[in-house]
């Protein structure tokens, strides 16, 4: 048996049986039964379901909204219309092909890839999972029992066996010398354990639309996401907040060092913050280019601007420098005087990006 059997799940999380049996009937996790013996057991990954539950509920999230959090999760794994959206949006018809499907149909998607290729367009390779690497393929070899593609900022195509492009079996990919994390097709999770993403196969021109008029409904995409207020959810500066309020708070007190979990807890956070603050710029000097009446957009990206620096160039004031940035450590959350000021620093980004929706709600 590989895996946590109940008893040893209730000493390793200090949760009940009983509260275990209640995840599972509600749906939030599956115990495995071994073959020797039948016992029942919780595999890696309902291990670590079983953590985040622990996190959530230490967050005072219901039992419902835990559900409707992993319900939404699983939706967006297997999304194909958002994808396609993005594409429609810009005037073309694509078709965005998951996984397991590609699996099931080796031969027929080969064959589809092929004639894209010769037609000259490439086939891109979107992978939902963080670690998953996006590419294009933009060419085969051998009747397509090998494709090229380009991934990050390479210049030139690498190799691997249409089998390895579609297999989870992380043996196959490592016969391409390749890591998991560098597969370019984005199906695979690192741990080898199962497909993600797909492909995405981009057709017909179906209207034009001008890309001007594309930039500026991706502002108003912005304030609408920035506005948003579901129940079980924060977006923009309230998200920033809400952060902040717990830090705050005090909320890390009760976190033990062997619970602490720096990425979900925090810094996946400051990647957000980090990465809008510092990629955002050339977006908005597009849509001014290509829309020269929106002159308040100098105005947001000196607002965004101020968030990076308040991420890691403020004069040694900023998150970076006060432990509360990627270099985080639960120490530094938990104590009272470090912590104030890690949260008023988010609540300084809270405040610039008020002023981004304001700036949006008055000139759309």
């Amino acid at each position: 048996m590989e895996g946590l059997c109940i008893t040893d799940a209730v000493k390793q999380f200090g949760v009940t049986s009983k509260t275990l049996r209640y995840y599972e009937r509600v749906g939030l996790l599956e115990a495995k039964r071994s073959g020797d013996n039948n016992y029942r057991y919780y595999d890696k990954p309902e291990e670590e379901r079983i953590k985040q539950i622990m996190i959530l509920r230490k967050m005072q999230i219901s039992i419902k909204d835990i559900i409707r959090i992993y319900e939404n999760e699983d939706m967006c794994a297997g999304d194909t219309e958002f994808v396609e959206s993005v594409f429609a949006k810009c005037g073309y018809a694509a078709t965005y092909v998951l996984g397991q499907e590609l699996s099931k149909n080796k031969e027929m998607y080969k064959q589809t890839l092929m004639a894209y290729i010769d037609k000259g367009i490439p086939v891109i390779a979107w992978g939902s999972h963080p670690t998953a690497i996006v590419g294009v393929f933009v060419g085969y070899e051998e009747y397509g029992k090998t494709l090229l593609y380009i991934t990050g900022n390479k210049n030139e195509p690498e190799r691997i066996s249409f089998e390895a492009a579609l297999s989870d079996d992380p043996d196959r990919i490592n016969e391409n010398n390749m890591k998991a994390t560098d597969f370019a097709a984005g199906l695979i999770l690192p741990d080898g354990s199962g497909l993600q993403g797909g492909w995405v196969f981009v057709g017909d021109k179906v209207q034009t639309r001008p890309i001007a008029d594309i930039y500026r409904e991706a502002l108003q995409g912005i304030h609408a996401i920035m506005t948003k207020k579901p129940d079980t959810f924060a977006y923009g500066p309230e998200a920033l907040r809400a952060w902040a309020g717990a830090i705050e708070t005090g909320w890390f007190e009760n976190v033990k060092p062997d619970e602490f979990d720096g990425w979900g807890m925090h810094t996946n956070f400051i990647c957000v913050l980090a990465t809008n603050g510092s990629c955002i710029h050339n977006f908005l000097w597009r849509a001014k280019l290509l829309n020269p009446d929106m002159t308040y957009l100098d105005d947001i990206d000196k607002l965004y601007k101020r968030t990076a620096d308040i991420w890691n160039n403020d004069n040694g004031n900023d998150l970076e420098a006060l432990g509360g940035g990627f270099n985080v450590t639960l120490e530094a959350l938990q104590n009272k005087e470090k912590r104030n000021k890690i949260a008023a620093k988010i609540n300084e980004a809270a405040d610039c990006m008020d002023e981004v929706v304001w700036i949006l709600q008055k000139n759309l």
